[in-house]
């Protein structure tokens, strides 16, 4: 008040009153629309209060109905033997491009081959790829990955299923439905965003809490099949003798698990079942109908230790670091479709380290001979061993496995050096799949040479950096004139 009778000192009398009474209007104004919004907050907050409640009371119902049907008798479902991985067995050696024209493999005796190494690896302290998160009074701590992840207490987390049949199933999911779960789950969904967890990372995350609080297996499973079903993940929970197993349905077929169909859907068994009877049911729990999808859109943001890959290129040593824990995570990953592995993202460590070692080698080049420079590099940095060879089985390489592994086969190096074609140089790169060998081909901006592919109604050249030597446009002689089927890379 003092400020307006200042000013209404220094102005003309005729325009006091005029000014004094636009100033309390303002502030009458300002007051009114003050309570107006208190009053629109306090019924908004009200209404928002009553929309959760009944939300709350819907869900309540539709979980106790769930227990009900989940109390009536299972029928015996029919098992599927796993598929298979879908390559025929591949060629026991590198194949070598000779400029006559005429391949070769490999003229090194089997005994005199480079024998079986580990990669150099260099251990060095944790680094941390996010800040440690204080845990609250409320909150307990996950080891998960390296990485201790907060999670909500909750009453569910102390509840065991008695036994493995309908009626113990449907009095576990009745009584967890009961307590205050709600809270649980919404930090698990914190938690996926703050980790950059995937479907599979949440459901190891879902299985490792599990494990943590309950020592008996129906327990475990019973949980995750509640979790991930509040989730909004199609799941099931069968019984095979005296054992609960979980069902998973996948967004991408995958390969060496038993499964069941159930209304034209694929249900995977994590354990085997020894020909033994699987008992479950064919209604979903509402709104839980996301399949999990396995593709990695972001590696997670856990807790790492670096390990280092020594590598050798045009007479230069390369040391390129990748961490250990992602390692373990891929493979912990069920065989699946190409498609996965081709789209995947890789880890910003190992990023960074390839962007060092091999930048210098195609910097000021044009796109062709930056192209060869990559393909070069992945033909001739790796040694060759089928997987059947290195690991007894068929195993596909991540982009950051290469690293880890002493040897690759054809579809590593292909996922491998699509990654680098369209980390490096932003062209368009697509997976070639032939009966029993993996390829890729290259879209280049200006021309089109060699052996070439049409798709989409672009033109791709060959580029196989499992054909030893072999440059740009050159392909296999077995698969010439073969038409693949196209890995689509985005």
């Amino acid at each position: 008040m003092a400020l307006v009778l200042l000013i209404t000192g220094k102005i003309g009398k005729s325009m006091n009153k005029s000014l004094l009474f636009f100033f309390f209007f303002t502030l009458l104004k300002s007051v009114s629309a003050q309570v107006e919004t208190n009053d629109f907050e306090k019924e908004f907050n009200a209404f928002q209060k009553k929309q959760n409640s009944e939300f709350d009371g819907f869900k309540d119902k539709i979980n106790q109905e769930f227990a009900l049907f989940l109390k009536q008798n299972w029928e015996q479902f029919n098992v599927e033997k796993p598929k298979e991985k879908p390559l025929n067995p591949k060629p026991d050696r590198p194949i070598k491009f000779t400029p006559s024209g005429q391949d070769t493999s490999s003229q090194l005796p089997k005994q005199k081959q480079t024998p079986e190494k580990a990669p150099i690896e260099i251990t060095e302290p944790i680094k941390k790829a996010k800040p440690t998160i204080p845990v609250k009074e409320n909150e307990f701590q996950v080891l998960f990955l390296n990485t201790l992840i907060p999670v909500e207490k909750a009453a569910l987390l102390s509840v065991s299923c008695k036994g493995y049949n309908e009626e113990s199933v449907s009095e576990y999911w009745s009584t967890v439905s009961k307590t205050d779960f709600n809270t649980f789950i919404s930090s698990i969904k914190q938690n996926q965003i703050t980790y950059s967890l995937n479907d599979w990372a949440t459901y190891l995350l879902v299985k490792k809490i599990a494990e943590d609080f309950h020592n008996d297996k129906n327990s475990q499973v019973a949980f995750q099949f509640f979790c991930l079903s509040q989730l909004g993940y199609d799941v099931k929970v069968a019984r095979i003798n005296q054992d609960l197993s979980l069902l998973i349905s996948f967004k991408q077929m995958v390969y060496g698990l038993e499964y069941l169909s159930i209304n034209n859907k694929n249900y995977f068994i994590p354990v085997k079942t020894n020909n033994n009877g699987v008992y479950t049911f064919k209604n979903e729990f509402e709104n839980a109908i996301t399949s999990l999808n396995l593709e990695i859109k972001e590696t997670p943001k856990i807790n790492y230790t670096i390990k280092s890959r020594s590598l050798t290129f045009q007479n230069t040593n390369l040391s390129i670091n990748y961490p250990k824990e992602i390692i373990d995570f891929y493979d912990n990953i069920p065989q699946t479709d190409f498609t996965v592995l081709f789209n995947s993202t890789i880890d910003v460590e190992t990023e960074k380290s390839l962007v060092k070692a091999i930048t210098p080698f195609i910097e000021g080049k044009s796109e062709k001979e930056a192209v060869g420079v990559l393909l070069s590099f992945v033909q001739n940095s790796f040694e060759y061993k089928t997987d059947k060879d290195q690991f007894g089985k068929e195993k596909y390489f991540f982009v950051e496995d290469i690293l880890n592994f002493p040897y690759s086969d054809c579809e590593d190096r292909s996922v491998f050096f699509a990654y680098l074609v369209k980390r490096f140089l932003n062209l368009e790169v697509i997976g070639l799949y032939y009966p029993s060998h993996i390829a890729t081909a290259v879209r280049f901006s200006d021309s089109q040479f060699g052996n070439t592919i049409s798709y989409d109604n672009k033109i791709y050249t060959i580029c196989d950096p499992t054909y030893i030597g072999a440059p740009m446009g050159e392909c296999m002689p077995d698969y010439i004139g073969v038409s693949p089927k196209v890995i689509v890379v985005r």
